[in-house]
């Protein structure tokens, strides 16, 4: 997942350079989608099959499945490949831009919300489990946490390819995303639809940006695909730790108030932060820009 991920901004500033926001989201959407569907099934799927076993080989079935379209579209894509002309490729810069200002920023943005959401991903069930749910009813509510990000990346898609400035987005997905954060610590049971909803809308779309981001910042396939790279290296290291801190905390607390509240701390921080990603920067290659 995290080399496909990483694959991606170039695949898509390659071939779609006309609608990277919109093909961004329904990749985003896809993923999202798959991880809501099977969180919907799982306890159904377990009792179904007898145990977790086959249903984990049903899920390699499906990876298995996917590979071999890869492998049909893979000569298509080649295709389209040839007709872009290509300059300049024996003197690529393939390093990681660890020096520019500009990748370090577009880094951050992304490593803070996956760290909030891969939070939200581990833990969304076990709290409403711990709140006296049942694991179907706890699953329930993570399924509608993944459907609302998918709807999100699909109605916010559009609009990213029209909006030159990502700021305002920024702010408004980080806003949407504190708010179901702080719902989630105030009434996480009396209002767990509507808590879902906001932070399943906030991590979609401020997830789909943070991918426009990589491509809002580079010029070429070669320069996505480094951001990229960097980006997706630092932010995944960041999204594991996110859901081992919280279950440290629950473990000292006993609860998971405290780890919530250091999401929402994250959140507001990535809000303070939204200003650094003004329209126009690039990343330069050795300046540090």
């Amino acid at each position: 997942m995290g080399a496909a991920s990483a694959l991606v901004p170039a695949l898509i500033g390659h071939h779609l350079t006309h609608i990277p926001g919109f093909t961004t989201g329904i990749y985003f959407a896809a993923m999202s989608l798959g991880v809501a569907i099977a969180a919907g099934t799982a306890v159904q799927l377990d009792l179904l099959l007898g145990g977790w076993r086959p249903v984990l080989a049903t899920w390699g079935a499906s990876a298995g499945v996917t590979a071999a379209l890869w492998f049909v579209l893979t000569p298509a894509l080649r295709r389209t490949t040839n007709k872009v002309p290509v300059t300049g490729t024996l003197d690529v810069d393939r390093r990681l831009p660890w020096r520019s200002r500009t990748a370090w920023w577009v880094t951050a943005y992304s490593a803070v919300q996956m760290t909030i959401g891969f939070s939200g991903l581990a833990w969304i069930t076990p709290l409403y489990v711990s709140l006296g749910l049942s694991a179907q009813e706890a699953a329930n509510r993570f399924a509608v946490f993944q459907v609302v990000v998918v709807v999100t990346l699909l109605a916010l898609a559009p609009l990213t390819d029209r909006v030159h400035d990502r700021r305002p987005l920024l702010a408004v997905m980080t806003l949407i995303t504190m708010a179901g954060i702080a719902i989630v610590l105030v009434d996480p049971v009396g209002l767990s639809v509507v808590a879902m909803c906001c932070f399943g809308a906030g991590i979609g779309g401020g997830g789909a940006l943070g991918l426009v981001l990589i491509l809002d910042v580079t010029e070429s396939q070669g320069d996505a695909a480094r951001v990229g790279a960097m980006v997706l290296l630092v932010s995944f290291i960041c999204g594991a730790i996110g859901p081992v801190l919280l279950g440290l905390l629950r473990d000292v607390t006993g609860g998971f108030t405290v780890g919530f509240t250091v999401l929402l701390a994250l959140a507001i921080a990535l809000l303070c932060s939204t200003g650094a990603q003004r329209p126009g920067r690039t990343i330069g290659h050795t300046d540090g820009s």
